[in-house]
């Protein structure tokens, strides 16, 4: 059986999803965000996995991280640094 943990899915912040789509990585999750910009463009969206939230982010975050072209392990070290709510950059 497959950890449950690792599953990642978006929404609209404050929104309930109607249909879940899981992703085990977060370079493929952002590809599907920036894929449907009329669903998600100008959005504050969650980001959870299967214990609930992980944090909120903006499209134009998410634009800014799909744009340093991260592989995984990078870019979850960016989204630890995000979400400890230090700077992009340090």
């Amino acid at each position: 059986m497959r950890n449950p943990r690792l599953y990642l899915y978006v929404t609209k912040k404050g929104e309930d999803p109607e249909v879940i789509r899981r992703y085990k990585w977060y370079t493929k999750l952002f590809k599907f965000i920036l894929r449907n910009p009329g669903m998600f463009r100008n959005q504050m969206l969650s980001i959870h996995d299967a214990h609930g939230l992980l944090f909120d982010i903006s499209w134009d975050q998410i634009r800014r991280l799909a744009a340093l072209q991260l592989k995984e392990g990078e870019l979850r070290k960016e989204i630890r640094k995000f979400r400890d709510g230090r700077n992009w950059n340090e």
